[in-house]
């Protein structure tokens, strides 16, 4: 079988020059030493062909030390030099043994087939002799904080050709020199090798070269599967290589994880950073369900690019190239997802956050790979032809792309009173966080004599209901150059191939492009009322009314605020008018519910604020300041406010601005008696009501006044009353404890209250 290096190379040779990967080479590329990344001294057969690599540890030798083995010590004491690590992990036989490392240990780890070992690192260090540091051909686990580190050319901190699971430590290469993907600086290799069964979970940190991103480029960093047909037929573990990754972190590598010939991987979560080209190269299976992706920093000053996903399916039966993707954070890389597959790979694409410097998904010229996006956000619109059918690729605020098959309205139901008006935004989900939509969007009304909308923005005409669709799509889009359709950038193929190559591809695709014409469509009940004041009976019977909460506005120096109703209900719409006093302006305003949560405010382009009624009610503050060129004082005019009540009538008037009560002033004995809540909230003040003492409190400009319903006020000859559920008290009780100036109007039957604010 060929190397695959000629093939990579090739493929990069195909990429696009502008919006599709240049260059890109596998971690098998040739040495000028004649020794090869990766697969370096170890696959091209320079001491991992066969059993050669082991020196004849695999029959219970011990490398680097005695051949006589010593007496294994007691467990709870741990071992402390690699003739004592051998020896215990030679006389566990078939029996599940936990072996504690109690020094650091120098030597050649070499675990036979059924063998079922832990080992518990306990802050210690194996550093290897000659080969492997460790060579598993059992079942082995690996737990506790440590290090395994590996200091040779062409071989790995583990070598797995049985079955891991990684619980723990660290895995380096301290020595570790490749600088380029040409040069391996005569020390390189994977820091992981697997072609058995491995399992890698929370707690588990590889890297190379300690981390130096100055190194580490010549070999991946972790390496599951066979590098060609020779490493599989004489360095076989199974046929079908696995790694699982659950978490951990991995850093450094030219390629970070490289998944190669026969091999399957399955990432969940982790943090892979990445020094030089990929931080996933992909050839066969590959899964990818989350983690976040780093790729290099430093491409542009290498002439390098570097890529999120490189895949690469380009053998028969052995690299199908199968990548699927259903989540996953993509960032830093030219390229978020490349493919350059010469098989008629399969990448399917389901969510994610991608994002590409160059682009987030691109394919080669010569790529047959089939490209399906379904889900996910991306920093550029993906090509129509990658778009699954019946989804669509949405432009959303924050220069983002999702790729979705549905939109939704922030709202489904709304109620707004007539003349009124609320706001509804279009909006798509990817990745588990809502985003709005940024792409022109239809908005309709099925009976405008209801409602109409205007860009989201609905006004409520007449009592009823009346359904709001936003729609999306419906129209071919354009292609960006007149007399052309959209198809995925590429570039041509070189005009000589490297030998052997049978990549093919002639540039263009041939996915449907059904994307432009999908309509999706959301919508949202608008019920448009009218507002109802309570009732009661005067006898055991009972009537029914609708909660309402009020809107308590706290004293502020040098203006005031008045709000369009003292009470309303949960979702009602509420106007909060502000007016500063003469040489002042309005500073801030703020509205927080009942658990002291922020109230969002809206600025009307009238000068005015507006919020939804939250259950539980709001506190209004406002500061003013003094206006820019207002002559300074510490005494502005004095303001009054003015309050009209009329008999009758659940319409209070308050400096002009309508508020509707749920109850009406009346008149009882000759006497006027007025709602006392309303009033002092309008004057900035609180009402609160104990109901087990029948006792209100009013507090208003700090001063605290306190009655009983049914007790006789003593300077009014008249208790308070509770009528239609709320207090009432005489007109005279408002002018003499709340410091206003009362006057009736016998004509219309109404009262004027004005007190200075």
């Amino acid at each position: 079988m060929k190397k695959k290096k000629y093939l990579a190379i090739f493929m990069a040779m195909s990429m696009a020059t502008a919006t599709a990967p240049v260059t890109a080479l596998a971690d098998d590329v040739a040495d000028t030493t004649g020794t090869e990344s990766g697969a370096g001294a170890g696959e091209s057969g320079s001491g991992e062909t066969g059993s050669t690599g082991e020196t004849g540890s695999e029959n219970g030798g011990t490398e680097g030390g005695s051949t006589t083995a010593p007496d294994t010590p007691a467990e709870n004491e741990g071992v402390k030099t690699i003739d004592e690590l051998n020896a215990a992990i030679t006389a566990a036989g078939e029996t599940e043994t936990t072996i504690k490392l109690a020094a650091d240990i120098r030597g050649d780890v070499v675990v036979p087939e059924k063998a079922n070992i832990t080992i518990y690192l306990n802050g210690k260090r194996i550093t290897n002799s000659v080969g492997h540091t460790i060579m598993n051909n059992g079942t082995l686990t690996i737990k506790g904080e440590g290090t395994v580190d590996n200091i040779t050319h062409g071989k790995a901190a583990l070598y797995n050709k049985g079955t891991v699971t990684l619980n723990g430590g660290t895995f380096d290469r301290t020595q570790e020199n490749g600088k380029s993907d040409s040069s391996s600086g005569g020390n390189s290799y994977y820091t992981i090798k697997n072609v058995g069964n491995m399992t890698i979970n929370e707690g588990v940190n590889v890297l190379t070269a300690e981390g130096n991103d100055e190194l580490g480029r010549f070999s991946s960093l972790v390496a599951n599967g066979y590098y060609n047909g020779t490493t599989y037929d004489n360095d076989k573990g199974v046929d079908n290589p696995t790694l699982i990754i659950n978490n951990g972190t991995f850093s450094g590598g030219l390629n970070t994880i490289k998944n190669d010939d026969r091999a399957e991987l399955t990432i969940n979560n982790g943090t892979f950073k990445n020094f030089y080209q990929a931080t996933v190269q992909n050839h066969n299976i590959a899964t990818i369900n989350g983690g976040t992706y780093k790729a290099a920093s430093d491409a542009s000053s290498t002439g390098k690019e570097t890529y999120g996903v490189y895949n690469c399916g380009c053998g028969v039966n052995i690299d199908l190239g199968t990548l699927t993707v259903t989540g996953g954070i993509f960032e830093g890389a030219d390229y978020a997802i490349a493919d350059v597959s010469s098989q008629p790979a399969i990448v399917n694409i389901s969510g994610g956050c991608f994002s590409g410097a160059k682009g987030a998904i691109v394919k080669g010229t010569n790529s047959n790979a089939t490209i399906s996006i379904s889900g996910g956000t991306f920093s550029d619109k993906p090509a129509n032809a990658y778009v699954a059918e019946g989804y669509k690729a949405i432009q959303v605020k924050g220069d983002k792309y999702v790729v979705t098959n549905k939109i939704a309205l922030d709202k489904t139901s709304t109620r707004i009173r007539r003349g009124y008006t609320d706001t509804l935004k279009a909006i798509v989900e990817a990745n588990g966080k809502t985003y709005e939509v940024a792409d022109p969007i239809t908005w309709a009304s099925d009976k405008e004599a209801v409602a109409t909308v205007e860009n989201g923005v609905v006004t409520g005409v007449d009592y009823g209901s009346a359904t709001i669709t936003a729609t999306l799509g419906g129209v071919t889009e354009a292609p960006t150059t007149p007399g052309e359709t959209e198809t995925p950038d590429t570039t041509d193929a070189p005009t000589t191939q490297a030998e052997g190559d049978t990549a093919t591809g002639d540039g263009t695709d041939t996915d449907g492009d059904n994307t432009p014409s999908n309509i999706l469509t959301a919508s949202c009940t608008v019920t448009v009322f009218k507002k109802s004041s309570s009732s009661s009976s005067s006898g055991g019977g009972g009537g029914s009314s609708v909660t309402k909460y009020g809107a308590t506005i706290s004293d502020s120096k040098n203006g005031a605020v008045t709000a369009s109703a003292a009470k309303a209900e949960t979702g009602d719409k509420v106007i909060l008018t502000p007016k500063a006093d003469e040489g002042y302006a309005l500073d801030k305003i703020t509205a927080k519910d009942k658990d002291g949560k922020e109230v969002k405010l809206k600025a009307e382009k009238d000068g005015t604020y507006s919020f939804t009624m939250p259950k539980g009610g709001v506190t209004v503050d406002t500061t003013f300041k003094q206006a820019e060129g207002a002559a300074n004082t510490d005494k502005p005019a004095a303001a009054t406010k003015t309050i009209l009540l009329q008999i009758g009538s659940t319409a209070v008037i308050v400096d002009d601005q309508a508020i509707i009560n749920d109850v009406a002033p009346v008149i009882r004995n000759d006497r006027t008696l007025v709602p006392i809540r309303v009033i002092t909230e309008a004057l900035g003040g609180q009402v609160a009501w104990n109901e087990a003492a029948k006792e209100v409190t009013l507090t208003v400009n700090g001063k605290e006044i306190k009655m009983t319903i049914g007790k006789a006020l003593e300077k009014y000859g008249v208790a308070p009353v509770i009528i239609g559920g709320r207090t009432f008290v005489p007109v005279r009780f408002v002018a003499d404890e709340l410091g206003a100036v009362t006057t009736w109007d016998d004509a219309t039957k109404t009262v004027t209250i004005q007190a200075v604010k």
